[in-house]
Formats: structure tokens, C-alpha cells, sequence
């Protein structure tokens, strides 16, 4: 089977962007068709194209719980880790600070929230916005799916391979970049970094 002219020529192109160009990883982005699908050119600028998160995103989510299911050992596996999924954000972060054997204050260096954030959000008596959240999650040094439950726990939409700042994020989790680094990459790519830039 022949390949795209396009494809070759978007190929060409994601040489400038280092490791944008393979972004798109199957495990976080089922339906895209190549690491550029979703995204167009600009004056030679690679953007995302203007989608919006609503039947896609749901459908997204709902192949990934089939994946887990057709995944699990049985049925009674995955519907308790579905069970799991109900927790409380601040049960599932003392979780995950457990199992990666950090401390909240561990936690808030690695995220650069401000820790007494980090201890009111542990103690569910603060709301947590999303890019604090995913701020959190390189702290705990989260996986992308530990990112993505995280997300959900936090009422927050999870990362979205078709949006381009989102892409950017899913490559540096699945590449084990630290907070810090991710925000060099975003801001490589023009994107707004986690953290605000001063001046």
C-alpha cells in the first residue's frame, strides 16, 4: 500500500521539531491515523487543527476502559479498578504518595505548587485547577494513565492528544521528563509553560 505524498511531506517537516514529531504514540492517541493527523501547517509552524473535546474526547475515554477491560484477568479485576476509579481526589493522591513512597512536601518541590496548596488539595479542602493537577502528577512522578485518573479525579478534562499543548505534555510524561523540563519543551514550542514565566 502507497504512502501519502502528505505524510512524507509532514515527515520532512517534523525534523525542525525534534520530539514533537513522534508525539502521538498509539497508547495515548488510539484514532489518530500518524503523529500528525490533527494537526495542519502554518508559514511553516506545525498547529493543532481546531477541534473540540466533546464526542471525540468521550469516545477516547470509552475505547480506553474497553482496552482495560479486554485487558483484565477477569471481570471481577477490572470492575475493581473501575471501583477504584470512584475514589475521592485526596484519597487517590495519599494513594499514589504511598505507592511512589514521596511526602507532600517532595510532592510540591517536584511540582512547584505552592505547598500549602499541595497539603489543603492532599486534605480535600481545596479545589485544584487543572494545570495544577497535572503539576501535581510530575511530582508524583504519575505515568500518563496515573496522569489521566488523576485529571478525572480532579473533575479536570483529561490530556487530549489533538490539542497541541496537551500533545506536547503526553510526550515529556511518556518520556519521563520532570516538570521543569516539560516547561522547557512547552516553551520551545510557543506554548504556555505549567509554571508562568516571569517578565
Amino acid at each position: 500500500m502507497g504512502v501519502s505524498p502528505d505524510v512524507h511531506q509532514e515527515s520532512d517537516l517534523a525534523k525542525g521539531y525534534g520530539p514533537f514529531a513522534t508525539i502521538c504514540v498509539w497508547r495515548a492517541c488510539h484514532n489518530v491515523l500518524h503523529p500528525y493527523h490533527g494537526f495542519r501547517t502554518h508559514k511553516g509552524v506545525l498547529m493543532a487543527d481546531d477541534v473540540t473535546q466533546t464526542t471525540e474526547e468521550h469516545e477516547t475515554l470509552t475505547e480506553e476502559l474497553l482496552q482495560r477491560l479486554l485487558e483484565s484477568s477477569s471481570p471481577e479485576a477490572y470492575l475493581a479498578e473501575a471501583a477504584l476509579d470512584n475514589r475521592e481526589l485526596s484519597d487517590y493522591l495519599f494513594d499514589l504518595l504511598d505507592e511512589k513512597n514521596l511526602t507532600r512536601a517532595e510532592v510540591a518541590r517536584g511540582s512547584a505548587v505552592n505547598p500549602t496548596f499541595v497539603y489543603q488539595i492532599f486534605n480535600g479542602k481545596r479545589n485544584v485547577a487543572r494545570d495544577n493537577a497535572i503539576k501535581i502528577a510530575f511530582g508524583l512522578h504519575c505515568t500518563l494513565r496515573e496522569t489521566q485518573r488523576l485529571l478525572r479525579h480532579a473533575g479536570a478534562s483529561e490530556l487530549w492528544c489533538k490539542n497541541r499543548r496537551d500533545a506536547i505534555i503526553i510526550y515529556c510524561i511518556e518520556h519521563g521528563y520532570d516538570r521543569a523540563r516539560t516547561d522547557d519543551e512547552l516553551y520551545r514550542m510557543g506554548e504556555p509553560t505549567l509554571v508562568a514565566q516571569e517578565g
